[in-house]
This record gives C-alpha cells, sequence and structure tokens, in this order.
C-alpha cells in the first residue's frame, strides 16, 4: 500500500516537471488577426456563435441554424486598412494597403417540420 502511493507521488512529480503550458507562440497562432462575420457578430465579438441565429455565427457553430425562425439574407462588406513603417540608420520605409472585402455572405431557408399526428 504505502509503495503505490510512492510510486503515484514520483508520476505526478515527474508530470509537473515535464508538462508545458501554452506560451506566447500558441496564443499567437489561435487567435485570430482578422474577424469576419456580420457587423453584428462582430459587435458582440462572436458571442453569438453560442446564442445562435445569427448569419456571421454559422461558420462557427452549424448548430445555430436552428434558432432561425424566418428566411433571412446577410451581406456584410469589410474593410482592411494596413499600414507598415520602418526606419533603419535614418532611412525611413511607409508601406500601405488597402483592401474591400466581404465579411459574411449567405441565406438561411426556414420551413415548418411536420410531425406524425
Amino acid at each position: 500500500m504505502f509503495a503505490s502511493k510512492n510510486y503515484l507521488l514520483i508520476i505526478a512529480l515527474c508530470s509537473v516537471f515535464t508538462g508545458y503550458g501554452q506560451g506566447l507562440d500558441d496564443a499567437v497562432r489561435y487567435s485570430r488577426q482578422q474577424f469576419y462575420g456580420s457587423a453584428r457578430f462582430n459587435g458582440m465579438a462572436g458571442a453569438f456563435n453560442a446564442l445562435g441565429g445569427e448569419m456571421g455565427a454559422n461558420h462557427l457553430n452549424p448548430a445555430s441554424i436552428g434558432v432561425f425562425k424566418k428566411n433571412e439574407m446577410s451581406f456584410t462588406l469589410g474593410l482592411s486598412d494596413r499600414v507598415a513603417k520602418g526606419e533603419y540608420y535614418g532611412t525611413s520605409a511607409r508601406a500601405e494597403q488597402a483592401r474591400l472585402n466581404v465579411n459574411n455572405l449567405g441565406a438561411v431557408f426556414v420551413r415548418e417540420l411536420k410531425g406524425p399526428n
């Protein structure tokens, strides 16, 4: 009995020293750099993903389509504006890029299901 407790303690200590947590690289890798979706979806920072009934949440949670009660079409334009500046030994450079894109385009068609009577 005493030996098995010691083994469990040794295994627990070894797992603490060999385990790795999330680092800065992982945080950057799994974070979104650009937000795509409807204006309502972006304004709520993606909270409609769990609630459903929002066209912008369909790509993250397909089950959210089940909340719609009427037909809906959605179209959202977005503007991406990037500026990069740099300086090296007194020489400076600047690059700009602006791009118009379609953040969200979709349609949902609803029909009532008739169950057996």
